[in-house]
């Protein structure tokens, strides 16, 4: 009855995919739900959301590849518009839900309605599968079973609400109007419940009227966490089939002895096909986790290196930054002082030609000067001449006493003059010194020394040759 459950819930689920499917406009039709794959996911949402799934692999090679398609599906719909966490659910547990499901149906018959003989083969393989499990402490195909009905009917609770998403669509993929309430999960929900009732009800009936090979069953369905013995348990199970062989040996109507160990040997068969296919879930999932931790450990490694390239690139950087800059810091020091120096040079060539102007007109007017005295003095020895020989003498001793004394003056005035130079070059020389022992700078030693140059410029003595004046 459990079996009968499920597939109605599964047939019921199958019409609500296709019902969905028509309703988004998709392509698509399944039978059943391990047909539901990476591309039922991605069209729904791509069609309900109108856009693409972000890191979505176009052409999937292997089944890694529909997992990572599923599990992109499941993070956009959690981090951009449900804003809750769906860690419990990943793309490499649906594809393996998906695979159990497949060699479940490949084991089990997809119909429960058949004879009786099929039904109580059923009955015999889920008991063997239980009492191997309980013999190894584990309830797999129990919990299994009951994982599949929460899922259902929580599935079945949250279909009847209808969809809202967490943050507001943009224009272009928000729907001109608001979508009616899809009532059809609650009659999916009603019609659910009532398949549960009507399996808790036949499953009481079972509880009163016990049938052939029942017995041990139900006993073990009403103490489900009773260790039992594996001797024991083959014990009972051979009592029971000695007592059933009797009672039908007797009666004549039903089965043989050897048809039954058939088919618990079958059962066996299907139990230890069940236990294979767990163990390569298993190492399935061990190989998936080990290459996430391979991936794991690339990506870690790269991330590793380009922080080291960066670091590295960093340094480069910042070397050629202080370069430049110590680069352009001295250009610009050079400069200055070829600037100061440039602008000396034309101060001097400056003062050089003013001077030389000034010499050429103070020896102009001294020649003028000269030739007028010389005039006159010829004129005053004609007038001498002419007059008396005796004042010719006087003129001329006069005229030699007005010559010494005025080389005396002269004289007198170069010596004060050289007396107050040589105070004024102590005075600077002082000056310099107590400066260089105050700073440090180039730049203000050169211009010190340029200033220094431009006064005995000025107060230089030029000599030129008598062509310049002429």
């Amino acid at each position: 009855w459990s079996l009968t459950c499920i597939n109605f819930f599964l047939i019921e689920w199958v019409d609500v995919t296709n019902d969905l499917l028509m309703k988004c406009h998709i392509n698509l039709h399944v039978t059943k739900l391990t047909e539901c794959g990476a591309n039922v996911f991605v069209g729904l949402y791509e069609s309900i959301l109108g856009e693409k799934v972000p890191d979505f692999i176009a052409s999937p090679r292997s089944q890694e590849d529909d997992a990572h398609n599923v599990q992109a599906v499941i993070d956009s719909l959690a981090l951009d518009y449900l804003q809750v966490s769906l860690s419990h659910i990943t793309g490499e547990y649906l594809h393996s839900w998906r695979e159990h499901c497949e060699r479940r149906e490949r084991i089990y018959p997809k119909s429960v309605e058949g004879s009786e003989s099929t039904s109580e083969l059923i009955r015999l393989g889920d008991t063997a599968h239980s009492f191997s499990l309980r013999n190894e402490g584990s309830m797999d195909s129990v919990n299994s079973t009951e994982f599949l009905k929460e899922n259902l009917s929580s599935s079945a609770k949250k279909l009847g609400e209808p969809i809202r998403p967490a943050i507001p669509l943009q224009p272009p993929y928000q729907p001109p109007e608001p979508r009616p309430h899809y009532s059809m999960g609650r009659e999916y929900q009603s019609s659910a419940r009532q398949s549960l009732s009507f399996a808790n009800s036949h499953g009481l009936e079972a509880s009163v009227v016990i049938k052939d090979n029942d017995l041990l069953p139900l006993l073990l369905e009403e103490f489900p966490y009773l260790h039992i013995s594996q001797h024991s348990m083959n014990k009972m199970w051979q009592q029971q089939l000695a007592q059933m062989e009797q009672l039908k040996s007797a009666s004549g109507k039903d089965r043989s002895r050897l048809k039954l160990q058939s088919e618990v040997e079958e059962a066996l068969k299907k139990h230890d096909l069940l236990v294979d296919i767990i163990k390569k879930d298993q190492n399935h999932h061990k190989r998936l986790q080990e290459f996430k931790q391979r991936i794991y450990r690339q990506k870690f490694a790269q991330n590793k290196m380009r922080e080291k390239r960066q670091q590295i690139a960093r340094a480069k950087k910042y070397y050629e930054d202080y370069r430049v800059q110590l680069r352009a810091k001295m250009m610009r020091a050079r400069t200055r002082e070829e600037r100061i120096f440039k602008n000396l040079f034309e101060e001097g060539l400056e003062i050089q030609k003013q001077r030389l102007q000034e010499l050429r007109m103070y020896s102009k007017e001294k020649r003028a000067e000269q030739r007028r005295v010389h005039q006159n003095e010829l004129e005053s020895m004609e007038n001498y001449y002419k007059d008396q020989f005796s004042m010719l003498a006087e003129a001329v001793s006069q005229e030699h006493q007005e010559i010494q004394a005025r080389e005396k003056a002269q004289a007198k005035t170069l010596h004060k003059t050289k007396r107050e130079l040589r105070s004024k070059m102590e005075k600077e020389i002082q000056h310099l010194q107590t400066l260089i022992t105050q700073n440090d700078d180039d730049s203000f030693f050169r211009e010190l020394e340029a200033e220094r140059l431009k006064s005995r410029l000025q107060m230089a003595s030029f000599q030129y040759s008598k062509s310049y004046f002429l």
